[in-house]
């Protein structure tokens, strides 16, 4: 801004926003502080509405921060269970197939190869459209389809039965129970989760929960980026992590630009890790040289991974983002969701040991523990015959319906409602409390509730105002093989036609790949054009799908 006089009036307006900020960083300030703000920044040359976002990080320095060997050992133990599991099928592996059937081993741009008008196309094919003549008729499963429980689920729903016939409310797993473990650890990793514990030196002495433990991989830089521009130090510990990862995987690691929509707009911020960045949406902060941009990337699959190729640096590049955005929503495009994809192929296990098909299957399903570590908290189904009678009831009646079910189902005092990434907290004694549960179930669809394990347990994070809710993220580094790839591309060789065809002899056949738009062009405009020109009387085409996509078969 200061370089460009245009933008020197609203740099001078943001920096004296931003200074008001920096002051604003209590947990006492009003909310009039905020409208204020909101209010100068609409006054502004920006003209700011009360409408949009604005967005406000809190940072609490720490007296102590330090988590002793014994927590450390825990994390290390749940991690290693969770890195044993196998991982869920993934979407790659039915677009790598019908990638693989047509290109072979060779590298083709990447955003020809995720254009359906190009080549396979990255999500659904505009071939398979819905027929309303075949709706309500029994067909096959689409590939890839789950066929029923894999082998965790499977082992899950042993343990549930014995519980159920026992009545217990808790499930303590074993070690080995789902097997020996796959393989180590890998070089870097992260754990993501929630302490209990009555105070520090309770959990020194070992007399502590991890709650709802997480492991993040394929880096443990994931989540990192997101604090990094709070506080230097946690900056300097990402820059220094993501350089020893990119040293031990021999190819460079790029951070991930991009302008995700609604509220994960908030996480956008992060500061840069690497001497360079892939621009996907929106503006990098990179020198233009720096900048790594989708259309000059080639794709592959190299080692049964898919694998990206910069000929401009002659580089194996790998995609990394540091702030935890969702690249897989509906809302996500599909080069985006791609690179996610990427991203994630190199991730281990599971993030979390969940109870999957299992999760709708029981009214009740215990709370899972191993070691210290609560893997999943109880869980209560409430189906719509459960909620049919809250729909006939309305104030303090409802509120004691409801209050009457959670007591039958033998509810703690805490549970929680869930939707998406969203928690509320319900506190069942509280009158008011299970009003706003009451009004959230009167709707009648199936819902579940949760033990709400924060409120239940005790928190060993303190300050001046009480304690804490938190969550910790701890990661972990190690060394590995740097693994290097080949510094040099094939070629993508242009198609030759082979063999001859005579007079009276077999037909011509011919295979036209291609998206639904260009094929109809091609169709209209183009094919007639070129059998006139061959002297071709007798034809006809089919339109078909087979594993390397939607084509037109000629003769």
């Amino acid at each position: 801004a200061e370089r460009i006089p245009e933008l020197a009036e609203p740099g001078r307006h943001l920096r004296q926003v931003a200074g008001q900020l920096e002051q604003m960083q209590r947990l006492d300030t009003p909310v009039e502080s905020y409208e204020g703000l909101v209010a100068q920044l609409g006054a502004g040359p920006l003209g700011v509405k009360a409408s949009t976002p604005l967005g406000a990080d809190l940072w609490r320095p720490l007296s102590q921060g330090t988590l002793g060997p014994v927590a450390v050992r825990e994390m290390l133990a749940v991690a290693t269970l969770l890195a044993g599991l196998p991982r869920p099928p993934s979407v790659l592996q039915e677009f790598a197939a019908r990638f693989v059937n047509r290109y072979d081993t060779r590298f083709v741009p990447l955003l020809s190869a995720l254009d359906e008008e190009h080549g396979p196309g990255f999500g659904q094919s505009a071939f398979r459209e819905e027929i309303p003549l075949l709706d309500g008729l029994p067909t096959a499963p689409p590939p890839g389809a789950p066929p029923g429980l894999d082998a965790v689920e499977q082992r899950l729903l042993w343990r549930l039965l014995e519980a159920t016939g026992r009545g217990d409310r808790e499930i303590v797993l074993e070690d080995g129970e789902f097997g020996e473990p796959r393989g180590p650890l890998p070089s870097s990793f992260a754990v993501l989760t929630t302490l209990a514990a009555a105070s520090g030196h309770e959990v020194d002495r070992g007399h502590f929960q991890l709650l709802a433990p997480a492991l993040i991989t394929p880096s443990g830089a994931s989540f990192l980026g997101r604090f990094g521009a709070l506080d230097g130090r946690v900056e300097a510990m990402l820059r220094a992590h993501v350089a020893a990862e990119e040293e031990r995987s021999g190819e460079l690691l790029v951070d991930v630009v991009e302008l995700p929509s609604g509220r994960g707009a908030n996480l956008v911020f992060r500061p840069p890790t690497g001497a360079y960045e892939l621009v996907l949406q929106g503006r990098s902060g990179a020198p233009s040289e720096r900048q790594i941009w989708a259309d000059e990337l080639l794709v592959g699959v190299r080692d049964d991974r898919f694998a990206l190729f910069c000929p401009r640096l002659d580089r194996w590049v790998r995609p990394r983002a540091t702030n935890s955005l969702n690249p897989f929503s509906s809302d996500a495009p599909p080069l985006r969701r791609f690179i996610g994809h990427v991203e994630q192929q190199w991730r281990v296990g599971r993030t979390r040991l969940r109870w999957g098909l299992l999760s709708e299957s029981a009214p009740f399903l215990p709370r899972l523990t191993y070691r210290r570590s609560i893997l999943q908290p109880a869980r209560w189904n409430l189906r719509a015959s459960d909620l049919a009678p809250l729909g006939r009831l309305t104030g303090a009646a409802l509120v004691e319906a409801v209050g009457e079910l959670c007591a039958q189902r033998q509810m703690p005092r805490w549970v929680s409602v869930s939707e998406n990434d969203n928690t509320l907290p319900i506190d069942l004694q509280n009158p008011l409390s299970v009003e706003v549960l009451a009004h959230l179930l009167r709707s009648g669809k199936p819902a579940f509730l949760e033990e709400f394990l924060p409120a239940l347990l005790p928190r060993p994070m303190r300050g001046d105002e009480g304690t804490f809710v938190h969550e910790l993220l701890v990661p972990f580094a190690g060394p590995a093989a740097a693994q290097p790839g080949p510094s040099t591309m094939r070629p993508v060789p242009s198609p030759a036609a082979t063999g001859t065809v005579v007079p009276g002899g077999a037909p011509l056949y011919a295979k036209i790949h291609g998206g639904t738009t260009a094929l109809e062009a091609f169709l209209l405009d183009e094919l007639p054009e070129v059998l006139e020109a061959a002297g071709v009387t007798s034809w006809f085409f089919v339109r078909y799908e087979d594993a390397q996509g939607g084509h037109l078969r000629l003769r």
